[in-house]
């Protein structure tokens, strides 16, 4: 299907750009509202997490889903099973976000991991979903489910700003976790 007026276009191109565009907002939202609530050094630990978080989904596309969607286009088959694809995704989420012990260098290193390893998780696997949708010509589905999940954020971490005074970095990535 082609949007008139916008040339060569396809519709499922277009939903696949505003979904982008709605998960960099997303993040944006979140850093900033975080830079509202938190002290410097609570802001350096959660954005070290969400820099790990960006890394390892950059990771996991580069070594499971892009290959294996090559493969598809090129073969016809499906190359990364869903479930295989979600069984690796939360033991390297468990992992890398337990890294965190000897990554973060806030004050409470412990607490800063037990939040990051749901939102690692939840993270990764939210990543091989939308893959997985965008893959099945679904961007628009794709694209209204990270619209929940940004009002989500931006409903949690503007509540959270409103009260800074109880605002910690391990505080944020809990409202994160609970967004996702």
């Amino acid at each position: 299907m082609r949007i008139r007026g916008l040339g060569d276009i396809s519709t499922s191109k277009l939903w696949l750009t505003v979904d982008i565009g709605i998960v960099a907002a997303g993040n944006a939202v979140a850093l900033i509202l975080a830079a509202r609530a938190l002290t410097p050094a609570a802001l350096s630990d959660f954005s070290i997490v969400l820099l790990v978080a960006t890394s390892a989904v950059a990771l996991q596309r580069a070594t499971i889903l892009t290959p294996g969607f090559a493969t598809q286009r090129t073969s016809g088959q499906g190359a990364v099973p869903l479930r295989w694809a979600l069984s690796v995704s939360t033991p390297s989420g468990v992992v890398v976000g337990s890294s965190m012990l000897f990554i973060a260098p806030g004050q409470d290193p412990v607490s800063l991991a037990i939040a990051s390893v749901p939102l690692l998780v939840l993270v990764l696997v939210a990543d091989v979903a939308r893959a997985y949708l965008l893959n099945l010509q679904a961007a628009g589905r794709a694209a209204a489910a990270d619209s929940v999940l940004f009002a989500a954020i931006v409903a949690l971490f503007s509540f959270v700003a409103l009260s800074p005074a109880a605002a910690t970095a391990t505080t944020l990535l809990l409202v994160y976790d609970a967004a996702v």
